[in-house]
């Protein structure tokens, strides 16, 4: 992704709030966290999306999706 596409400001004169969205289950399939989870990044554009991480503690599967908040000045440019 080239640095225009991010919508980042290379001089950061703007604070990007970061901001995560979690899915979790005990009984669903990582397949459809998973799915949740990229469905929901596809909402949000992925020019705003920074990473997906997972984790499984005490039978609790988790998917975070974390990404620039839209309000961001930097993102603004992102959301059309």
């Amino acid at each position: 992704m080239a640095w225009s596409e991010t919508g980042l400001d290379r001089a950061m004169n703007h604070t990007p709030a970061m901001q995560f969205n979690m899915f979790k289950s005990r009984i669903k399939s990582w397949d459809d966290l998973f799915q949740e989870a990229a469905d929901f990044a596809r909402t949000i554009g992925p020019g705003r999306v920074v990473s997906v991480s997972h984790s499984c503690d005490a039978g609790v599967s988790v998917v975070a999706v974390w990404y620039w908040e839209k309000g961001s000045k930097q993102l603004d440019v992102m959301a059309d």
